[in-house]
């Protein structure tokens, strides 16, 4: 285990060991250069890493992190990377910029960035099968992460965004959307690392709680920083602090990161110190 219950300090020591095995891992299995250009902008844009560093610090947390880990990790990545390539398209968010630079469509083309976002979500599973677990532990990650991408829960929450984006949403339609378009994700980074981690059924469902609430506190952390800049107002969007109000946002946010601890805390005789950290995002974010 690394000697660190800090997530930004577990980031510093883990993410350039991450990095290398994007480059790696992308250079062997992608031969059409154009092709691999356009994935790896995206995936080099920048972004936190959140989810493959949370599927990390579980492990890091029940079993500690071995070389095997890094490839899920990686691998779940390309997944939210693709999904963010596909959101800004013109018939979906039409975003033109993301993270502050062109977004994948203006760079490469809207075809091409079908394709590369096609690319990655597919070699997701190829580096999922490649991991050096035991079988059932890999049907096992195949499972968590194609169900949150897929029509359960990532897509569905997508289609209801662009179905509704120009009608006004009441607080269950937009919580069960981000659950769906957000927190999916989150859950099924923390729900791999125990998979990896091999916990007992206790532990595993008070991970799967505590994803889910954290996932969701994510998200409404999100939509009340965008409503501080007046994006989504002047876009029109729907979002827990344009339905709310900022006060009500931040009540929400506050409860909703209360229930994520509890279900943490829930969990007895394990150092938590790493996994408890990452509830600074959200003073940061306030």
């Amino acid at each position: 285990m690394l000697m660190t219950n800090n997530y930004q300090d577990f980031s510093n020591a883990i993410l350039p060991k991450l990095e290398a095995t994007f480059k790696t891992q992308l250079q062997q299995t992608i031969t059409q250069p154009d092709l691999r250009s356009a994935m790896t902008y995206s995936l080099e844009v920048g972004g936190k890493r959140l989810r493959p560093l949370l599927l990390l610090s579980v492990v890091d947390t029940f079993k500690g992190i071995e070389a095997p880990a890094y490839l899920p990790a990686a691998a779940l990545e390309l997944v939210h990377t693709y999904s963010l390539i596909h959101d800004d398209l013109p018939a979906m968010d039409n975003d033109a910029l993301r993270r502050g630079q062109p977004s994948n469509h203006v760079k490469f083309g809207v075809g091409q960035a079908i394709l590369a976002g096609d690319g990655l979500l597919t070699l997701a599973f190829e580096w999922l099968a490649q991991s050096q677990y035991p079988a059932p532990i890999q049907i096992k990650l195949v499972q968590l992460l194609s169900h949150a991408a897929g029509p359960s829960e990532m897509v569905a929450g997508q289609y209801t965004d662009i179905s509704l984006s120009d009608q006004a949403n009441d607080l269950a339609v937009l919580r069960v959307m981000e659950m769906q378009k957000t927190a999916a994700l989150i859950n099924a980074a923390v729900l791999m690392g125990a998979t990896i981690s091999q916990v007992d059924v206790n532990t595993y469902g008070q991970l799967d709680l505590f994803s889910k609430y954290f996932g969701l506190a994510f998200q409404i952390a999100d939509d009340i920083a965008d409503f501080k800049t007046g994006q989504d107002t002047e876009e029109h969007k729907a979002t827990f602090a344009t339905e709310l109000g900022l006060d009500k946002a931040q009540a929400y946010l506050d409860e909703t990161v209360a229930q994520a601890k509890a279900a943490l805390n829930a969990i007895k005789n394990v150092d938590l110190s790493l996994l408890q950290s990452y509830f600074e995002y959200f003073k940061a974010a306030a």
